[in-house]
């Protein structure tokens, strides 16, 4: 009975048929209009409290607001043991606004207890062994900024140890051909700028908002808008969905999400809306190995061919960002960087 029980396992996982458990949730919230759930009783200062959620390892944060002309807000966040319902240490993920001088602040943090969670700039994490049931975040407004000016706060949380792989599944290569045209190519490598190298976030970005936006935003200036401080990068995936709003005219919301499956993305796709991903690994075709990570803009997908279409920001010349990736390849390269992607949704 148990050989029977094995072989109809592997059966239905290579059919297609078996999809993983549930691993990724999302809750989203405009704190000002949303009265269920209002948090801000003041425009300084305001929480927002999730007790009972799935179980979940890593928390993901993001926000849309328009940037304060003076002062800015810094986002702050615990999580509850699902075992002991004891809340653990407060982390500063980020501060974002307009420092004493007029300048951009952008700046993410790091924070670690030997036995608590742990704050890594872009994500939090639990211990090992553990996981949380709730979460809890905290907004404050520095320095005359007005809470009311965000418009939108996302929490993404994942149960990292139920993710598998659908990378020899069935059912990712169903789904129809589309493509979405007309997404303005844009590479990296063609950037008059230093770290030009480094730039494949804030240049895929572009290449949404352009496309959305009907825009011809330079993408060095888009780079400004997004660089991090506190890691001194350009990739922090919050700060990049952040400015990607504030440049939107309130017409588009983004987030970063761990999305469940390529049907999911390919769901985006459908409705005309190109999603950011990280890819990370070997990936046939590819301008390099992306052994640190990589993010590029998938803009669609064909069924006859299974190759997911994308415009792959690496490439040398604006003209050469057009690249078919075999869908297998694309699979296993995005789960190297756990399904993580930048989505868009019209406001």
């Amino acid at each position: 009975m148990k050989l029977k029980n094995i072989v109809f396992s592997i059966i239905l996982f290579f059919s297609g048929v078996l999809r993983a458990v549930e691993w990724t949730w999302l809750y989203s919230i405009n704190p000002n209009t949303e009265l269920s759930e209002n948090i801000f009783a003041t425009n300084t200062e305001g929480s927002w409290v999730k007790a009972g959620v799935p179980r979940f390892s890593q928390l993901i944060f993001s926000w849309n607001s328009l940037r304060p002309a003076k002062g800015h807000y810094s986002f702050w966040v615990r999580v509850r043991d699902s075992v002991t319902k004891k809340w653990y240490k407060w982390h500063q993920m980020a501060q974002w606004g307009t420092d004493q001088k007029g300048r951009n602040l952008q700046r993410s943090f790091y924070s670690k207890t030997v036995y608590g969670t742990n704050y890594s700039f872009v994500r939090l994490d639990l211990p090992k062994g553990r996981l949380a049931d709730g979460f809890s975040i905290k907004i404050k407004a520095h320095n005359n900024a007005s809470i009311k000016y965000i418009k939108n706060i996302t929490v993404n949380i994942c149960n990292l140890r139920l993710f598998s792989s659908e990378a020899f599944a069935a059912q990712p290569k169903l789904l129809q051909s589309v493509y979405i045209k007309g997404v303005p190519r844009k590479s990296q490598m063609a950037l008059k700028h230093p770290r030009c190298e480094v730039l494949c976030s804030p240049t895929s970005t572009t290449m949404l908002i352009n496309h959305l936006l009907k825009k011809n935003l330079d993408a060095r200036h888009v780079a400004n808008g997004v660089y991090d401080s506190g890691l001194g990068v350009y990739g922090s995936w919050a700060f990049n969905t952040a400015h990607a709003f504030e440049v939107s005219n309130n017409k588009v919301l983004f987030h970063v999400q761990r999305l469940d499956s390529f049907k999911t993305l390919h769901s985006y796709l459908a409705r005309g809306i190109p999603v950011v991903v990280s890819v990370r690994g070997p990936l046939k075709g590819a301008a390099s190995p992306y052994a640190s990570g990589h993010l590029l803009l998938v803009v669609g997908y064909n069924k006859r061919f299974k190759k997911v279409l994308c415009q792959d920001p690496a490439f040398k010349k604006d003209s050469a960002t057009a690249v078919a990736y075999n869908l297998k390849d694309f699979l296993l390269s995005w789960e190297r960087s756990n399904r993580l992607a930048y989505v868009a949704r019209y406001a």
